[in-house]
């Protein structure tokens, strides 16, 4: 079988560990798998091409901070346990033990659980039990739906870091400058999104980091998705970056639709006041 891993060409023969899974969010729970790994461990990621990830793929590697290798779920769908795993032996020759949370199912058809693995490999398997704080079992799911609620800070902190939309900046409407704010506009591809609304944000561009506010949602002018971010205190004329990393604080308000442009420059203006408010409250403590 031609090998079906892929991503930044890692050397696999450096590998010690690897912990298998989707990784679909990397919140707390994903990283006690990570955690777990030895220091030249890495991740298998089982790619099901989900078109709106918390974490897409090509930040997934940058947040985790350990070599990460996708493989083709509709690729491996057909083998059965002994298998895939005779497969994932057979590319990753020096793997001493394997990680994979205690849900994880694998083989066609889900046919075993993650305690199979180390009977079916003779490989030792750290098996890592449901994540929780408090009563709360943490899960993508949670996690999703709570960024479809505007709840930001809840889902930060079951992400155990901020949320965040690293993506490339586009050419915008060419508004901002002449009749509204000036605005950096970023390509929403791939991401799952939060809530439609106005959004307390730090934005690095670059090295640097902004103190700023985004929008997220159908524009009143043209009636089109964007991902919007207004650098606060700060006229930055020219960018040079191909990307910017939005990262999302608090929730301000929902998205509104506005027919008259000089009551949604008001409602903008206002906004940025707010955020610059509570940005200078945070500093402040």
């Amino acid at each position: 079988m031609p090998s079906i891993f892929s991503y930044l060409n890692h050397d696999k023969s450096s590998v010690s560990s690897l912990a298998i899974g989707c990784f679909d969010a990397m919140h707390l729970g994903h990283f006690e798998l990570i955690n777990a790994l030895s220091t030249s461990g890495a991740l298998l990621i089982i790619d099901k091409n989900s078109s709106s990830q918390i974490v897409p793929n090509h930040i997934k590697e940058e947040i985790s901070q350990k070599k990460v290798f996708f493989i083709n779920f509709d690729e491996i769908k057909h083998l059965n346990a002994k298998e895939f795993l005779d497969f994932v032996l057979s590319e990753f020759e020096n793997i001493k033990f394997f990680v994979a949370g205690y849900d994880f199912c694998f083989g066609k058809n889900k046919q075993c659980l993650a305690t199979d693995i180390q009977k079916l490999s003779n490989i030792p398997t750290k098996i890592i039990q449901e994540f929780k704080m408090g009563e709360i079992s943490i899960h993508s799911s949670l996690i999703k739906t709570l960024l479809k609620q505007g709840d930001i800070k809840t889902a930060n902190l079951y992400l155990g870091r901020t949320y965040l939309i690293k993506a490339k900046i586009i050419k915008g409407q060419g508004l901002g400058k002449s009749d509204f704010v000036p605005t950096i506009n970023l390509d929403e591809d791939g991401f799952f999104l939060p809530k439609e609304g106005v959004y307390l944000t730090k934005t690095m561009l670059g090295i640097k980091i902004y103190s700023s506010i985004s929008f997220i949602g159908h524009r009143s002018t043209d009636k089109k998705l964007a991902i919007e971010t207004h650098i606060l205190d700060k006229d930055i004329q020219t960018i040079n970056d191909d990307f910017a990393c939005v990262y999302f604080l608090d929730f301000i308000r929902a998205n509104q639709t506005f027919d008259d442009f000089t009551k949604l420059k008001e409602q903008i203006l206002l906004d940025i006041q707010t955020a610059k408010s509570m940005h200078q409250k945070d500093i402040n403590g």
